[in-house]
């Protein structure tokens, strides 16, 4: 060997002489087990107080419900149209296990006639003008008819089953609501009532009876209806 390899040999010896190993103590289960407790606790309190303040919330909204007066349903229509008559069906079958859990009771459940679409098109995009294709769109509707409802039942059902409502299917929400005779009328009412003959009574008797048939449609007579703005939910324009 020469005198250069092993001053470099020596330098090298020194070097690693001089390195000092700290010694590392191991990490123990318990200090595992102490740092999970101590998390656990803080997201407990966190939990617990997250509670505590939607209970107050809850409250405090269940107060204001009191306070206002509960709006009464006679009926509700819930309007679906797809293109896809499966999807529908499966909709339905879920809006009436829904109302049957909230004890709502469902009326029936129509099929109205589906709309049909025929477009004539080119089979080629520029060439070939007599070859044509011929595309058709059927758009089928199902109406859920529910009976007898209060405002915060039908608020609670409703937001539940537009949660859920599948991906290309429209709906529409027609209600009738009841409302007190105003007391002007009421008034003449009473003052009217001891006027009234047999066949006065006869008369307002057919009436009545044939309010309740025009409002028991059939499936094939059912009609959608006007509305001066664009109520569907699930529409993309």
């Amino acid at each position: 060997m020469n005198l250069n390899s092993l001053s470099r040999i020596c330098r090298v010896v020194g070097k690693c002489r001089a390195i000092t190993v700290i010694p590392v103590k191991p990490f123990s289960h318990t200090c595992m087990e102490k740092t999970l407790k101590q998390s656990e606790i803080v997201s407990s309190k966190k939990h617990f107080k997250d509670i505590i303040v939607l209970k107050s919330s809850l409250s405090s909204h269940d107060e204001l419900i009191v306070d206002e007066k509960e709006k009464l349903y006679k009926a509700i229509d819930i309007f679906v149209k797809s293109h896809e008559e499966a999807v529908l069906d499966s909709y339905i079958q879920f809006c009436s296990s829904a109302a049957e859990q909230l004890d709502i009771p469902v009326h029936r459940v129509l099929t109205p006639k589906f709309i049909i679409d025929r477009m004539t098109l080119l089979k080629s995009k520029h060439i070939f003008k007599k070859h044509r294709v011929q595309y058709e769109i059927r758009t089928h509707k199902k109406v859920l008819q529910l009976k007898r409802l209060t405002g915060s039942t039908a608020q609670v059902y409703l937001e539940y089953i537009q949660r859920n409502l599948p991906a290309g299917v429209a709906m529409h929400v027609h209600k009738w609501e009841l409302e007190r005779i105003p007391a002007h009328i009421q008034a003449e009412i009473k003052s009217n009532i001891s006027q009234l003959t047999d066949e006065d009574w006869e008369r307002e008797s057919n009436f009545l009876k044939k309010i309740e048939t025009n409002q028991s449609q059939n499936a094939s007579d059912y009609e959608e209806y006007e509305t001066t703005g664009r109520f569907l939910i699930g529409t993309t324009s």
